[in-house]
């Protein structure tokens, strides 16, 4: 078996990337902006930029002051 980039870098990255929430586009299924880069048809939140939930760690940091 040859090994290359793709079987020892690239998929483990996807799948590991996969595994932590993350979903994969096809690259038949791309559809983006060349000028910015940005996928707009995969946008979660297409009404603007939404304020990240915070972490536990930080909201145990803050009961504990």
């Amino acid at each position: 078996m040859a090994f290359n980039e793709n079987s020892r870098v690239k998929i483990p990255a996807i799948l590991h990337l996969m595994r932590l929430g993350y979903s994969y586009i096809p690259l038949s299924q791309q559809h983006r902006r060349e000028e910015s880069n940005v996928f707009e048809d995969n946008l979660e939140y297409k009404d603007g930029i939404v304020e990240p939930k915070p972490s536990p760690v930080a909201e145990q940091s803050r009961s504990h002051n």
